[in-house]
């Protein structure tokens, strides 16, 4: 049966319109949390609570505005052994507890498809543009980022991109060794 499900972005910010610059590379986050599509179901029982899991026909919500104390979250319980997850912000309101083959497994199991959609407008003709690209569980990579490939020229300071690095997966060792985005 097919669903469909909107998926939060946290880069660019979507409360904020989540505008994106077509003229530069840029990473678009969605974060795995315990409101997001690509989650699975909580194993535990008990009431609902609205402060970490969503319900329909409630307002969908992520953790990145728990984060940035936007609105009222719970602190996920994790085992003193998972304070080390890279790429994720560790314990704060809204995290899963869930582990990477267990996301993926579930990810896999109900046969997940990432459509993401651009659109826009050209500044040169103002023609309406739209890209539309799929990805399925085989596409995703995790623990990984894009190496950056906008740098400041040397020379003029002007900005320069390596088309060479495009594509290029680096590991996420940490989360503060690489920015949330190119401009970081």
């Amino acid at each position: 049966m097919l669903q469909q499900h909107f998926m939060r972005l946290q880069t660019p910010d979507d409360q904020i319109g989540g505008m994106l610059f077509l003229g530069l590379p840029t990473v678009a986050v969605h974060r795995i949390d315990a409101w997001s599509p690509l989650a699975p179901p909580t194993k535990g029982k008990g009431t609902h609570d609205p402060r970490n899991s969503y319900k329909f026909p409630e307002v969908l919500q992520r953790a990145a505005d728990v984060d940035a104390g936007d609105r009222e979250g719970m602190k996920a319980k994790r085992k003193p052994e998972d304070n080390k997850q890279p790429c994720d912000p560790v314990g704060k309101g809204g995290d899963i507890d869930v582990s990477d083959e267990e996301l993926q497994k579930f990810m896999t199991d109900v046969k997940t498809e990432i459509v993401a959609i651009v659109e826009g407008i050209d500044p040169v003709t103002s023609n309406s543009t739209q890209m539309v690209h799929s990805y399925t569980v085989d596409d995703v990579e995790f623990n990984r980022t894009f190496a950056p490939c906008a740098f400041e020229g040397e020379e003029d300071g002007k900005c320069e991109i390596d088309f060479g690095l495009f594509d290029t997966l680096i590991k996420c060792h940490d989360a503060n060794e690489f920015p949330e985005t190119q401009g970081g």
